[in-house]
């Protein structure tokens, strides 16, 4: 079983990593920091579940057409038909998120201020149509 999570910021890949695999035990997790080595991950491998920041590069707020944002991967996942079983974005570009959320299924928003081991639990449970 896989995971995938595309955060620029180090601390908080590190915090993200944490939470998961408190939860996610058996799984491996695949990190990446940017849009270009994102789309060769998620193309050549399957996941069970991915996690998308919007800004990345070190940037805040970026606007969504920018070349390095989730919401590039976003398209790329909708458009290459990118097969998972749930997605989470974490982000705290609020207007990303919503420009990203649309284009992918099973999907649900929890911001990263919001991560603790009990919203983990209800990430790895709930399901998502």
């Amino acid at each position: 079983m896989k995971i995938f999570i595309l955060e620029d910021d180090e601390f908080r890949a590190k915090y993200i990593k944490e939470h998961l695999k408190a939860v996610f035990k058996d799984y491996e997790i695949i990190h990446c920091d940017n849009v270009v080595d994102a789309k060769h991950i998620l193309e050549s491998s399957v996941f069970d579940y991915i996690f998308l920041d919007h800004d990345l590069g070190g940037k805040a707020f970026v606007d969504s057409e920018d070349a390095n944002t989730g919401y590039q991967v976003a398209k790329f996942i909708n458009e290459k038909k990118i097969k998972y079983d749930k997605c989470v974005i974490h982000s705290l570009n609020y207007p990303g998120v919503l420009r990203m959320w649309p284009l992918l299924e099973r999907t649900m928003y929890l911001p990263i201020i919001m991560w603790n081991r009990e919203n983990i639990e209800y990430i790895k449970n709930i399901q998502l149509i």
